[in-house]
């Protein structure tokens, strides 16, 4: 006996269903969670571009530090990449302390929120406002699909561990 053959459009769709359950048409970047290396390259890249430029941390402290110490865990990737952020904004939470001679890291100035930077040259930093204007800031500063991430910004306790030995790192 000869088994049964099914229309080819039939097995175009069984095909499709089996595409769109599987994942496969999903591009990469565009997935509910994103790429973890991709996630560490710019939280990376984030750090770097604040401590190697205390001038552009301004507006985290209000006043130019000597140096600076950061951790960033980044929630908004770029969409291309040439090097992890590709030249383009990035978007990203961070825990940052004025690094002052002779200040404990206890007794440190601390920023703590998401911030926008833009690689430059030169760099550009955008931090929401305090206060009432804070949801306001943030819709302004953030893309749409990014904005309940930056009002989800909390410092964890895994970040302090991490921003205390980056501070007594660049302190010494």
């Amino acid at each position: 006996m000869r088994a049964k053959r099914f229309p080819a459009t039939s097995r175009i769709v069984v095909l499709a269903v089996l595409l769109v359950a599987s994942g496969c048409t999903q591009p990469k970047g565009n997935s509910a969670e994103p790429d973890q290396e991709e996630v560490a390259a710019v939280s990376s890249e984030v750090t770097e571009l604040l401590e190697s430029n205390p001038a552009a941390t301004t507006s985290l402290f209000g006043r130019t530090p000597d140096r600076i110490a950061c951790v960033s865990k980044a929630f908004g990737l770029p969409k291309t990449s040439s090097g992890p952020s590709g030249g383009k904004s990035l978007f990203s939470h961070v825990y940052c302390a004025a690094v002052d001679p002779g200040v404990a890291f206890g007794d440190a100035s601390i920023f703590s929120g998401p911030i926008a930077i833009a690689p430059g040259p030169p760099i550009e930093i955008k931090v929401p406002q305090d206060g009432a204007e804070y949801e306001t800031s943030i819709r302004r500063i953030f893309p749409d699909e990014l904005e309940e991430a930056a009002m989800d910004s909390v410092a964890d306790e895994g970040m302090k561990r991490a921003l205390g030995q980056r501070y007594a790192a660049r302190q010494g």
